[in-house]
């Protein structure tokens, strides 16, 4: 019996710096979270086939929509801790050391052999939190690809085939 290995896209990105409100001497106004938005696409570089919809609305008006290829998912956001010493509330730093913890900024995306993923980032900031986060624009896209050098379940099931 043999079953297809679990690829996937694993990794850390930089958190930006934190910004003063009113100036260097005002209040932090940290991130607290991220929106991470993925697709995959194919081998000439194009997404997927686009889903469109009909419905009709409780007025009558017919609608059609067309359903996004992208996932979007949204990261741990960071607790809320009390500052033994202030007695005020704070954010607690991320510990990317310990893998017991989840953290804002880390990526775990699935991929098989000849896929691409396209993967972009947005902040959440605290302004606003919880209500009304602000988030940021899209970050630039990047894309990974499978490695094309990578053995596959299926290649090792054919070579020990071959072996026997």
């Amino acid at each position: 019996m043999t079953t297809e290995p679990k690829y996937h896209i694993r990794g850390f990105f930089p958190v930006p710096e934190y910004r003063y409100l009113n100036g260097d001497s005002g209040r932090v106004e940290e991130i607290i979270g991220f929106d991470i938005a993925y697709r995959y696409i194919k081998e000439d570089g194009t997404g997927t086939q686009l889903n469109t919809f009909s419905y009709t609305a409780s007025d009558g008006t017919e609608y059609t929509g067309t359903f996004t290829d992208w996932v979007v998912e949204q990261s741990p956001l960071k607790q809320k801790i009390r500052n033994q010493q202030t007695g005020l509330s704070e954010w607690k730093a991320e510990n990317i050391a310990d893998g017991t913890e989840t953290n804002i900024n880390q990526i775990d995306i699935a991929i098989s052999k000849g896929e691409k993923v396209e993967i972009r980032v947005r902040s959440i900031s605290e302004a606003g939190w919880p209500d009304n986060p602000l988030r940021s624009d899209w970050s630039n896209s990047i894309v990974m690809e499978f490695p094309s050098t990578l053995a596959t379940g299926n290649e090792i099931a054919e070579l020990t085939k071959k072996i026997n």
